[in-house]
């Protein structure tokens, strides 16, 4: 695949999420999150590299990124049957980084004098 990169140029998105998909399973999540397509943002056929990024991300405890794919991927797929499975690590996220800004800002404020 690596090899088509340079060759296939209308099949390097596909060629990249596939590489990065075969990184992701042997455990390599910072190798997957360099062959992740770039994605546009808008283009529904690559909400799945949204996905894999995402997953990439939580990984690797990159969670405010990881939050940002996700929602970009429900955005893409909102028909998707993972859609209640996403929402609800989305919220736990969200609770949790919150719960460490939360504890960060007492800690500051017991240090102070």
């Amino acid at each position: 695949m690596q090899s088509g990169l340079l060759v296939a140029r209308q099949l390097r998105p596909l060629l990249s999420f596939n590489i990065g998909n075969n990184l992701f399973r042997q455990g390599d999540y910072d190798g997957a999150r360099a062959c992740t397509p770039r994605p546009s943002g808008s283009d529904p056929s690559l909400a799945d590299a949204y996905l894999n990024r995402a997953n990439t991300r939580l990984r690797s405890a990159q969670y405010p990124e990881a939050m940002a794919d996700y929602s970009i991927y429900l955005r893409l797929a909102p028909q998707s049957p993972q859609r209640p499975q996403i929402e609800q690590l989305l919220a736990a996220l969200k609770a949790m980084l919150e719960g460490e800004e939360l504890a960060g800002a007492k800690r500051r404020l017991a240090r102070r004098p």
